[in-house]
């Protein structure tokens, strides 16, 4: 059997040299290049975490590929490893202790300023001391610990290793003390004495760019396991004031964006850039594209995909809903891994595929946290019903394009707190995606959009691409969406 690629479910996984390995360049390689504050959006499997991952500093060292002119040395922060917050921000859990929820903002604060010294520690000790720039960083980044750090340490650093070793035991500390309120009473002492994020690395770039002219950047992936209250202590980053001194890139879901600071709020355009990293229905030929490509390089001795699979990709590319991961979940769901033969994997195999894979995103949906459970789902089914032709029992065609019309201002801005909450979330786990380019915001639900392919098989529908369901006045009553009225039209 011809050999193959191991395949995460989830890139975070994958080292620097697995990603380097899998990796195949996608329509938006050539913009994220450039440093720049960017917050780079899409649902899970649109290849966020990859694109981070092989612009990180090592990734570039082992396999330079920098637009012309425009080197630059990133640091890859995984914000997941942050999640344990969340219970700081909990008032079941410190519902007594009104301090701890005083203090979390500090906390929070904290973390991600030793975290942050601890990703670029732990990224200069994995790299070759003699390339351009390491005395220069690892110098920096001495001074800067020293310095913010100053109120907790008994002596100065000298050595990255032995730094590395200091902020990975504070940081299991603060972890460990998380959900034991009388012990983290403690931490939030000195956590209000450790400078934030925001200071910390402008400070760090600032030293290094003294004797070491190329940009720095800060790689922030999976923003979404942010406590949305914490969101506000790194959010500064973006600010286009430090684009002088460094760039930030954040990766999150749709909609999982919050731009609010302290005061006021990022304005994109002006702070950062929008990139989405989904591939829209008009770049349709790009996607499969790139999906052949992946499989090229995941199994480079059997035939290509297009040639294993009956009727070529194109049935399980638009099944995926964007997603290579859930393109990668298809194909061997359907057997396609284990065939070597040309039309191995017959359209029925396919469909069957298809409608596993549908059933069980149907039923991830419906447990979806950030609003009450199975809400997401009754937004879905009452699209359906709404999409009923007067000479049908139940609906076969799902419109592809659902519009939103408002007599007065813009349709989305009338939603109640909680419509919007719902629609957002819709788009966030990927039930909801963007039609065109012009729509795309962090902030601001679109008039037009889509369902995701992937549901039609738990629908029992297909999609209809010449008709457009039109809702008018929408709004919630009891956590469900209604519509007062609508019309159909192609």
């Amino acid at each position: 059997m011809a050999t193959m690629l191991q395949i995460q479910p989830d890139a975070v996984r994958y080292s620097v040299p697995q990603a380097l390995e899998r990796f195949v360049p996608p329509a938006i390689w050539r913009r994220v290049r450039e440093p720049a504050h960017r917050v780079l959006c899409g649902g899970r499997g649109t290849g966020k975490t990859m694109l981070l991952k092989r612009l990180s500093w090592p990734a570039m060292i082992a396999a330079p590929d920098y637009l012309p002119g425009k080197n630059f040395v990133a640091f890859y922060f995984n914000a997941r490893e942050l999640t344990d917050l969340q219970l700081l921000f909990s008032d079941v859990v410190f519902r007594e202790n009104g301090a701890i929820l005083a203090n979390a903002r500090a906390i929070c604060a904290c973390m991600g300023t030793l975290h942050l010294l601890h990703v670029i520690g732990d990224t200069l000790l994995s790299v070759p001391n003699d390339v351009a720039g390491f005395a220069d960083l690892s110098s920096s980044l001495i001074a800067t610990a020293n310095r913010v750090l100053s109120p907790i340490l008994t002596e100065d650093f000298k050595e990255v290793a032995a730094l590395s070793d200091f902020l990975e035991g504070k940081k299991a500390d603060l972890i460990a003390a998380v959900g034991a309120s009388s012990r983290l009473q403690r931490e939030a002492e000195y956590a209000q004495l450790v400078t934030p994020p925001e200071q910390t690395f402008r400070l760090f770039a600032s030293k290094t760019r003294r004797s070491f002219d190329w940009p720095i950047g800060l790689l922030i992936d999976q923003y979404e396991w942010l406590p949305m209250q914490s969101q506000v202590i790194f959010n500064p980053l973006l600010k286009r004031e430090n684009a002088a001194h460094f760039h930030t890139v954040v990766a999150c879901l749709n909609f999982a964006f919050n731009p609010a600071l302290d005061v006021g709020s990022l304005q994109p355009g002006d702070d950062f850039a929008f990139t989405l990293a989904e591939y829209l229905p008009h770049d349709h030929d790009q996607y499969e594209a790139l999906l052949a490509s992946i499989w090229r390089k995941l199994k480079p001795e059997c035939p290509p995909l297009d040639c294993i699979l009956q009727g070529g990709i194109t049935f399980l590319a638009g099944s995926s809903a964007r997603s290579i991961r859930r393109f990668l979940e298809l194909v061997a769901e359907a057997g396609a891994l284990e065939a070597t033969r040309n039309g191995e994997v017959s359209e029925g195999l396919q469909r069957g595929a298809a409608e596993r894979v549908s059933k069980a995103f149907r039923d991830e949906l419906k447990v979806a946290t950030g609003v009450p459970q199975g809400d997401i789902w009754n937004l879905i089914l009452a699209i359906r019903k709404l999409s009923l032709l007067p000479d049908q029992a139940e609906p076969r065609l799902l419109p592809y394009t659902i519009s939103l019309s408002c007599q007065q201002g813009t349709a989305a801005d009338r939603f109640s707190s909680s419509a919007t909450i719902l629609v957002k979330k819709a788009f966030e786990e990927g039930a909801l995606h963007f039609l065109n380019e012009q729509d795309i915001s962090v902030v601001t639900i679109p008039e037009r959009f889509t369902l995701a392919s992937i549901l039609g098989p738990s629908l029992s529908c297909t999609f209809d691409y010449n008709r457009t369901l039109e809702l008018s006045n929408v709004r919630d009553r009891g956590g469900e969406c209604r519509t007062a009225t609508y019309s159909k039209g192609r």
